[in-house]
């Protein structure tokens, strides 16, 4: 990153309302274009644990058909004091709406927002 980014919308954050930047503090740290990098030594490592993870029950391909056609996730189903603000993403929940119909008269199927892990249609899936 060699500049600093702003966001163009301002989004709440709780009681306050916010737009974001990200800025260089340190510069120098940044310049590295003519210095020289080490080469990394594997030697010096040493192990230090072992973890062993057993296989997990991943969506089956049948819930993962259904999640995809059935289930939208976007900003707005969050609580109200995190919604997104200003004119730009008035138009974007405006085009988010219209995808989500577009989707489901595509899959001719309603689509949903769970408010819950209960509104999960198989009880096997549930998380």
């Amino acid at each position: 990153m060699d500049q600093e980014m702003h966001s163009q919308a301002a989004y709440r954050c709780c009681n306050w309302v916010v737009k974001y930047v990200l800025f260089l503090v340190a510069r120098d740290q940044l310049e590295t274009k003519f210095q020289k990098v080490e080469q990394f030594n594997p030697s010096i490592l040493s192990c230090a644990a072992v973890a062993a993870i057993s296989k997990q029950d991943a969506f089956d391909r049948q819930f993962s058909q259904w999640w995809e056609d059935n289930v939208r996730l976007h900003v707005w189903d969050g609580p109200h004091e995190h919604h997104p603000l200003g004119s730009m993403n008035r138009i974007r929940r405006r085009l988010y709406d219209a995808s989500n119909q577009f989707r489901a008269k595509k899959n001719q199927q309603p689509v949903t927002s769970p408010q819950s892990i209960n509104e999960i249609s198989d009880p096997k899936h549930k998380l």
